[in-house]
């Protein structure tokens, strides 16, 4: 049946609980679009960040990941080699991730 509208905004608020507590303890993420500044706030305890089919990658979103205080562990790069958008500039900001075990470019 159709929800009433006490009843949809009862599931709405549910979902975005939900949401936020499966966002706060996700510790993976592969996306294919990076939004630097949403991702470091959204996912707080990210621990590996998988960006190989990533296609927007720029220094900046390095930039700002690198200075949010993730405890990233993992962080794997992809690149398209055909018009790189990451340059040394965007690895020195990796450099100064103190957490990072595992790097793979």
């Amino acid at each position: 049946g159709k929800l009433g509208d006490g009843e949809a905004k009862v599931l709405r608020c549910v979902c975005r609980h939900w949401r936020n507590v499966v966002d706060h303890h996700l510790e993976t993420l592969t996306p294919s679009e990076l939004q630097a500044k949403v991702l470091v706030l959204r996912f707080p305890n990210l621990k590996s960040l998988q960006l190989t089919h990533c296609a927007n990658i720029r220094n900046r979103s390095l930039h700002i990941i690198s200075r949010a205080g993730l405890s990233l562990q993992t962080l794997t790069l992809g690149d398209d080699t055909r018009r790189p958008w990451v340059t040394n500039e965007g690895l020195a900001c990796i450099a100064t991730m103190t957490s990072l075990t595992s790097l793979n470019l």
